[in-house]
């Protein structure tokens, strides 16, 4: 993998599309209030992620990223809305067997892996997670807090997530 100037990889080596995306936060460019179109009151910018058990890196190469901000994965310092909270379908985080795994399966904690990612950002996901029965905690762009429910309805979850859509959300989330 190519590296830049900080000894980091390339963007588009570390998240899917190169960071390209409509969410709050971009790595390569800072997001102003003015980009809110749809409002900070209806765009969420932070949600609940649980954090991998195995966080030794040790000599086997396997441990888990998700919740480790200062990685640069998905999973660990951003995350993805491709499924609604705490889905049943696993995350997709860099996954190279014999050199380096990033996802423990452990769903009896609630963290479920898909191996099917490999090394191919386009192909990693991490879902918003946490230990709450029904549902995961989001913070909005305005500052409110609201539990979004795990059977929320998967274009509203998209649509939350994008800042300058201009979609109609109802609030049945």
């Amino acid at each position: 993998m190519a590296r830049n100037a900080i000894g980091q990889y390339e963007l588009s080596q570390i998240v899917p599309n190169g960071g390209d995306n409509d969410g709050a936060f971009r790595i390569d460019g800072a997001r102003r209030l003015r980009h809110f179109d749809d409002g900070t009151a209806k765009t969420i910018i932070g949600r609940a992620v649980i954090a991998g058990l195995d966080d030794d890196y040790g000599s086997d190469f396997i441990w888990d990223s998700r919740g480790a901000y200062a990685w640069v994965h998905v999973g660990s310092f951003c995350y993805t809305y491709k499924n609604t909270p705490n889905s049943s379908a696993g995350d997709a985080t860099w996954n190279n067997p014999g050199q380096e795994v990033e996802c423990v399966d452990d769903p009896a904690h609630g963290l479920k892996c898909s191996f099917a990612g490999g090394i191919l950002p386009d192909r990693w996901h991490a879902s918003s997670r946490s230990h709450h029965p029904r549902g995961v905690n989001a913070a909005f762009g305005d500052g409110h807090v609201a539990f979004i429910r795990n059977e929320v309805d998967q274009i509203t979850w998209w649509r939350l997530s994008d800042i300058a859509g201009g979609h109609t959300i109802d609030g049945d989330y």
